[in-house]
C-alpha cells in the first residue's frame, strides 16, 4: 500500500497515465545548491560582460543621481564639500558593487585615531571629525562573534571585526565603525552560518548566463564551419597510404584553392566529385535572443537596460518596463540602502557642521526623469489646481486662504525644479519690498 502523504505531497497524481508517480521524469527533480567560491565569482566578473553588467547596473542605477539635502543652503554646501572631500558618493557605490559580487561589504569609518577596536560615538563627532573611509568586501573584513543576546540591540550582529592585512595580520575594528551592505538575502539559519553576510547575486544567475555564453561560443564556433569544401577522390583512402600520395593530394588541392580564389573556378578531374556544404543560421539569432531574455529576466534588469537595446515591437517606447524598473530601484534603495547611509551620513553631517541639526534631512533623488513637454505639462495642471481653489468658496472668499494657497504651491514649486532659482529670488524680493516700504509715522 502506498503512502498517501507522500503521494499527495508530490503534487497532481494520475495512476493511469503515471503523472506524478515514480515513472515521471519531472517529478524525480530536486534542488540542490552550490555557491560559486571568491575565485570563480571574481573570475566570472572579469570575463563576461553578461556577469559584470548585472553587478555594476542595479550598482549603479542606485547611486547615479545621488540624494538631496533638505537644510539651510550654508549647510547643504558645507555637507557636500564634506561628502567630496570623504568621497562618499564613489564609496558607497563601490561598497554596493562588492556587495553584490560577493554577497557583502563594508565601509570602515576612521577618526584618525590609531586604535579602531574602541567605540565611534557619533555624538563625539566633532567638525573635520571624520578622517577618512575605506571599503572593504567580506573577504577582507571578516566577521567575528556574534550577539547571541536577544534582548540587545545588536542581537545576531558581530561583535568586532577582523581587518586582514596582506602580511597575515589583523587589526580588530569596532562595529560601531563598520557600515554594512549585504547582497543577496538569506534564509536567517543561512545568515548565521555565515556571519550574517548573503549570497552573491551571481549563484542564483550563474547558469542562464553559462547557458547564453555557450550558445554565443556555439554559434562562433559555427562561423568558423559556416562553408566547406568537400572533395570525393576514388581510392582516396588506399592512397593516403603512401607518403608520396599525401604531398601530391595536398600540392593538388592548395593549387586547386588558389585557383578558385582566383579565377573562382574548381578545375577537378573528371572523376572527381566536388560539393560545397553551407550551414543555415536562420534560428540562431532568435535562439540567442531568448537566452539573453532569460539572463535579463534572471538578472531583474530591462533588456533596453541590460542589452543597450531598442525595444521591440509596434509603437514600442521601451519606457514602461524602464519606469517599472526604476520604481523598484527606488523602491529598494528606501528599503536596504537608506538604513545604512543614513548611519553613515549621520557621521559625515557631524563631521561637516559639528552636529547634526534636526531639520536636516535627504531623500533620493528621483530616477526616472520626465521630459521637458510633461514637465510643462504637470506645470501647467499645477498652475491650473491652484487657480481653481483661489477662485472657489463661499462667496468672494477661496476655499484655502491665499497666503496658504501660495506658500503651498511655492514650496511645490521649489521642490519640483519648475522655476529654477525660485526660492533665492523669493527671498531677494521679500528683502527689496521691506526697504522700499516708508518707516510707519508716530502718532
Amino acid at each position: 500500500m502506498s503512502n498517501w502523504f507522500a503521494d499527495v505531497s508530490r503534487g497532481l497524481i494520475n495512476k493511469l497515465s503515471g503523472l506524478g508517480g515514480d515513472s515521471d521524469k519531472g517529478a524525480q527533480g530536486t534542488w540542490s545548491f552550490q555557491p560559486l567560491d571568491r575565485q570563480q565569482v571574481e573570475a566570472a566578473y572579469r570575463s563576461n560582460w553578461m556577469c559584470r553588467k548585472a553587478v555594476d547596473i542595479p550598482a549603479f542605477d542606485m547611486m547615479r543621481e545621488g540624494w538631496a539635502w533638505q537644510c539651510e543652503k550654508e549647510q547643504i554646501a558645507a555637507i557636500e564639500a564634506e561628502e567630496k572631500r570623504l568621497k562618499v558618493l564613489s564609496s558607497v557605490f563601490t561598497a554596493l558593487k562588492q556587495a553584490r559580487l560577493y554577497g557583502g561589504a563594508a565601509i570602515m569609518i576612521s577618526d584618525g585615531g590609531e586604535d579602531h577596536s574602541q567605540p565611534l560615538d557619533p555624538r563625539r563627532v566633532g567638525q573635520g571629525g571624520i578622517a577618512f573611509l575605506k571599503v572593504m568586501d567580506r573577504y577582507h573584513l571578516t566577521s567575528g562573534i556574534l550577539d547571541y543576546d536577544p534582548m540587545s540591540p545588536t542581537y545576531m550582529e558581530p561583535t568586532y571585526y577582523d581587518l586582514v592585512g596582506a602580511a597575515g595580520g589583523s587589526v580588530r575594528i569596532h562595529p560601531s565603525r563598520v557600515i554594512r551592505f549585504i547582497g543577496a538575502d538569506l534564509p536567517t539559519d543561512w545568515e548565521v552560518l555565515v556571519d550574517r553576510w548573503g549570497d552573491s547575486i551571481l549563484d542564483a544567475i550563474e547558469i542562464a548566463i553559462r547557458d547564453a555564453t555557450a550558445g554565443q561560443q556555439g554559434i562562433a564556433a559555427l562561423v568558423q564551419e559556416a562553408k566547406i569544401d568537400v572533395y570525393k577522390i576514388p581510392g582516396f583512402m588506399k592512397g593516403m597510404e603512401s607518403e608520396a600520395y599525401k604531398t601530391a593530394v595536398y600540392d593538388r588541392f592548395a593549387l586547386v584553392q588558389r585557383m578558385k580564389s582566383t579565377v573562382n573556378a574548381v578545375v577537378m578531374d573528371a572523376e572527381d566529385d566536388y560539393q560545397q556544404k553551407t550551414i543555415n543560421f536562420s534560428q540562431l539569432p532568435d535562439v540567442q535572443r531568448l537566452q539573453l531574455q532569460i539572463v535579463s529576466g534572471a538578472a531583474d534588469i530591462p533588456a533596453t537596460r541590460f542589452l543597450s537595446q531598442s525595444p521591440t515591437g509596434l509603437q514600442s517606447t521601451g519606457d514602461g518596463e524602464l519606469k517599472n524598473y526604476y520604481d523598484r530601484i527606488g523602491a529598494e534603495q528606501e528599503l536596504t540602502l537608506r538604513d545604512p547611509l543614513e548611519k553613515l551620513l549621520n557621521l559625515v553631517v557631524r563631521s561637516a557642521l559639528g552636529e547634526y541639526p534636526d531639520e536636516c534631512w535627504f531623500k533620493f533623488r528621483p530616477l526616472w526623469q520626465m521630459s521637458e513637454k510633461e514637465q510643462a505639462e504637470v506645470f501647467k495642471a499645477r498652475a491650473d489646481a491652484a487657480r481653481t481653489i483661489a477662485g472657489k468658496g463661499t462667496g468672494d472668499a477661496p476655499l484655502i486662504p491665499i497666503e496658504a494657497l501660495s506658500d503651498s504651491l511655492v514650496n511645490a514649486l521649489i521642490e519640483s525644479g519648475d522655476l529654477p532659482g525660485l526660492e533665492a529670488a523669493i527671498l531677494e524680493y521679500g528683502q527689496l519690498r521691506d526697504q522700499d516700504e516708508p518707516d510707519p509715522v508716530e502718532e
